[in-house]
């Protein structure tokens, strides 16, 4: 298989808008360090691992070799082995030993396809793009006075609804009577103002 074919088999998703963004794909309590953990980024198989360091690291699940999936290997002495023919990559996603060539320094296109991915908020976000921007700012995150609790993952039909659904406090007291509203007294909404700021579109305070 060339590489040509299995680049062109990894294509997935094509909207820039999408690629050059910042999603979660894990909890970072899910990547153990040692561990390879497989996780799908619109329509693209990712191999997450944890590096000694605590660094964590996010690639396309093949070995760039023979297309075999990383994430039926393992990690030994701080790197990935592909579990095909033992290929070894580092961190920073270099294959440093050819175990049918161990005195013959590999080729420098012998690397995994590597993408941006940062631990934040208790996840793990990565970009299949060039992210524009940083991950969004949740400043509550620091905010002792706050109670955190992750939830999910979820399935939608559809990414619109799902976005719409976040956005609509006023679905609470029926969909989620007695955890975030009250049935019998569902809270009014005040009329407020939406404005563009340099993260985005925001709400502003209540008029």
């Amino acid at each position: 298989m060339s590489v040509k074919t299995i680049l062109s088999e990894l294509e997935g998703c094509t909207d820039s808008a999408l690629l050059n963004d910042w999603h979660v794909v894990a909890y970072s309590t899910d990547l153990e360090q040692g561990k390879l953990l497989p996780v799908t980024l619109m329509e693209r198989d990712l191999v997450l691992w944890r590096s000694a360091s605590g660094d964590v690291h996010a690639w396309d699940d093949l070995c760039i070799h023979r297309g075999a999936r990383l994430s039926k290997g393992c990690i030994e002495r701080d790197t990935v082995v592909c579990p095909y023919h033992g290929w070894r990559y580092n961190d920073q996603g270099s294959c440093v030993l050819i175990p049918a060539a161990p005195n013959e320094p590999p080729m420098k296109k012998a690397r995994a396809i590597t993408h941006p991915v940062k631990e934040r908020y208790g996840f793990i976000w990565v970009s299949t793009g060039t992210p524009e921007k940083d991950i969004p700012i949740f400043p509550e995150w620091d905010d002792a006075s706050y109670q955190k609790v992750h939830c999910g993952p979820y399935t939608f039909r559809s990414g619109y609804r799902a976005v719409e659904n976040f956005m609509d406090p006023s679905h609470f007291p029926f969909v989620h009577a007695g955890v975030n509203g009250i049935y019998d007294n569902p809270d009014p909404i005040a009329p407020y103002d939406v404005e563009l700021t340099e993260e985005g579109w925001s709400p502003a305070r209540y008029a």
